[in-house]
């Protein structure tokens, strides 16, 4: 008896062995969502706030960034967000575009997709190195499915 035909692989039916191309589309699908489940759990670990700040940016305004930073750490998204939106375009922080990167992971994160798109190109219009900003947009554009984007 081939592996192919093995009552083990073949749960459709045990006595019509599957066929290889059926069964390589199986494992290759089970291996994508074994994929995307770890690179999200892998993307929750790594997925970091900016700590370095604009040297325009007030103090007062760093206090509540960093409130923001600490409410992503704990996975309170949305909060942290909420957080971010508060001071983005208030004086000293037109310029930051690490806000706007910590605004975009907590909309990736939060899984606000397209919101997450919109606030990467605003932070690449003040700095077209920011390299967060491309990696954010990159996720995003992946679970919006828009894999040649």
């Amino acid at each position: 008896m081939s592996i192919l035909s093995s009552p083990m692989l073949n749960h459709h039916s045990p006595t019509k062995p599957l066929s290889p191309a059926k069964l390589n589309a199986d494992v290759m699908e089970k291996q994508l969502v074994a994929m995307l489940e770890a690179d999200e759990k892998w993307q929750l670990t790594t997925n970091r706030p900016s700590k370095v700040l604009s040297e325009s940016v007030p103090q007062e305004l760093k206090d509540t960034i960093e409130a923001g930073n600490v409410l992503l750490d704990n996975g309170q998204y949305g909060e942290a967000l909420g957080r971010y939106l508060s001071i983005v375009g208030l004086e000293g922080t037109r310029e930051c575009h690490e806000l706007l990167n910590n605004c975009a992971l907590a909309m990736l994160l939060d899984g606000q997709y397209t919101e997450c798109l919109d606030m990467c190109k605003r932070c690449l219009d003040l700095n077209s190195n920011s390299l967060p900003a491309y990696l954010f947009a990159a996720r995003a554009n992946r679970c919006l499915g828009q894999l040649d984007a």
